[in-house]
């Protein structure tokens, strides 16, 4: 008899605690979840030019990019008109082990239009045709040079710089032209 008497409060004001859930949540509503990016959008990382950028394996930093007629040794564009898009970079092995950070790792250059190009070849900055040597001891680091013949009028507003598949992009923010 006794635990009937309990009960009864306790459901009363539990129907009206309920409701007032309830009814505040009628009042929000319920959030959508948009995921960003396309299709094939990579994870990664943003920063700016003279940023350190750090994923977790790999240390990055863009020193800088500039435009040249010509690179060391007289090194000349193929085509007539072009110039060449040269980013100075510095990368560091942030991982225990040794790991290869030569050929084959890709730095794209994207302007106002989405347009991109892709320089896919770490080179020296005082000679084109020599790569320095991308393995990298834990803790170590080098520098480098990637170059790509453009036309004049492609002027990169960022730059997306993969090194390994599945390891999250760095993407560093360029200065624009009339901010230089």
């Amino acid at each position: 008899m006794k635990s009937r008497y309990f009960l009864v409060p306790l459901l009363t004001v539990s129907l009206i605690l309920g409701a007032g859930l309830a009814a505040d949540a009628a009042k929000k509503p319920a959030k959508k979840k948009v995921v960003e990016g396309g299709q094939n959008q990579l994870k990664g990382l943003s920063g700016k030019m003279g940023e350190w950028l750090f994923n977790g394996a790999t240390r990055f930093e863009l020193e800088s990019v500039s435009v040249v007629d010509a690179g060391p040794n007289d090194v000349r564009p193929n085509s007539e008109g072009k110039k060449f898009l040269v980013a100075a970079i510095q990368i560091k092995n942030a991982n225990p082990d040794s790991m290869w950070y030569g050929e084959g790792h890709i730095l794209t250059f994207v302007d106002k239009d989405d347009q991109s190009i892709q320089a896919n070849r770490l080179v020296r900055a005082n000679n084109w045709d020599e790569m320095p040597d991308g393995h990298l001891l834990p803790a170590s680091g080098m520098k480098g040079v990637y170059f790509v013949e453009i036309d004049p009028t492609f002027v990169p507003v960022r730059c997306v710089y993969e090194v390994r598949s599945g390891e999250k992009v760095f993407r560093v923010a360029l200065p624009t032209p009339e901010a230089k």
